[in-house]
């Protein structure tokens, strides 16, 4: 794995898009995208800062939107620590229309002992269903929490599954996940 240190020189846009009945802001630079939240929870956003999204991001955004598998080439630049880095680089390898449990995320990177800190790094991923934090659920099955509200959780899940089935599941790798060391790191998104 390369890590590279990121170019703050870049400036930061925003786009917004609706989906699931709400206005979506998108955080992105040429480095890719950095972050993505419901509008009402993005107290720094300027609709007159609003570009348009690039036609690079939008065919990303509306394959996961529409419950599809991402396969296009886009660079996530999330901000984070080591540890939730890596639990999202092993959710991009949940096949869509399946799910993991927490547990089975911990397994996955080699720290069985970590459910709870899974959980807390599924709960801090900034581009949620873009990184498919949603496809991890309790041990019993339950939801288990979702930072976007369990409805949209199940939702996401059920249009999923819809999509995929009787498809061969690959992953929904996105090619590039870089990630942004957070002492590198200091503006907010």
């Amino acid at each position: 794995m390369r890590i590279r240190r990121a170019n703050f020189q870049n400036k930061v846009k925003t786009g917004s898009f609706w989906a699931w009945g709400r206005k979506w802001v998108l955080f992105y630079s040429n480095l890719g995208i950095h972050a993505l939240r419901p509008a009402e929870q993005t107290e720094e956003f300027d609709e007159f800062s609003n570009q348009e999204i690039p036609n690079e991001l939008t065919g990303c955004i509306e394959a996961a939107v529409g419950g599809e598998p991402i396969r296009d080439c886009v660079i996530l630049c999330p901000k984070g620590t080591m540890f939730q880095f890596t639990v999202w680089q092993a959710l991009l390898d949940i096949p869509a229309g399946q799910i993991r449990t927490y547990q089975e995320v911990a397994q996955m990177i080699g720290k069985e002992g970590a459910v709870r800190a899974v959980g807390a790094a599924c709960a801090a991923n900034p581009i949620p269903f873009l990184i498919p934090c949603h496809r991890v659920v309790a041990s019993d099955g339950s939801l288990g929490g979702y930072s976007l509200g369990l409805e949209l959780k199940q939702r996401l899940l059920e249009l999923e599954r819809e999509k995929s089935s009787g498809k061969v599941h690959l992953p929904s790798r996105v090619v590039h996940l870089r990630f942004w060391f957070e002492e590198f790191a200091k503006q907010s998104f």
